[in-house]
């Protein structure tokens, strides 16, 4: 692989590291609808300041999110609004996953219907 697709790659791998964690989609999830305080943003996702605030700064370092501070207060934003395209095609993928998931389990137990009167069957005639 030439040198810039790997770097490439290693840029993408690092985006999806910083969104590898269940606070920060949530975040990402709550300003998709626009910019929020930290404080609101704690209140909503019911975590801790210290908490949010270390998964706020890997965001930031990642720039997928913008800080704005007005007096005492920091607000954030996306940085790109093309995030919630990202996290409709996560959504997306998942139920796709989950259906085919859902049908394989039916189709199991189905089966598992069809073969449970051929054991018992078996099991009397011995």
């Amino acid at each position: 692989m030439p040198l810039r697709h790997a770097s490439v790659a290693n840029a993408k791998a690092e985006l999806f590291k910083a969104l590898a964690h269940p606070i920060r989609v949530r975040v990402l999830e709550v300003l998709v609808d626009g910019e929020r305080p930290v404080g609101e943003l704690a209140e909503l996702l019911d975590v801790e300041m210290s908490h949010l605030s270390q998964q706020l700064a890997v965001l930031r370092r990642a720039q997928v999110v913008v800080p704005r501070r007005e007096r005492s207060t920091v607000y954030y934003s996306l940085r790109d609004p093309r995030m919630s395209q990202l996290l409709v095609t996560a959504k997306q993928l998942l139920a796709t996953g989950l259906r085919e998931s859902q049908a394989l389990l039916v189709d199991l137990e189905q089966e598992s219907d069809v073969a449970e009167p051929h054991r018992r069957a078996g099991a009397r005639r011995r």
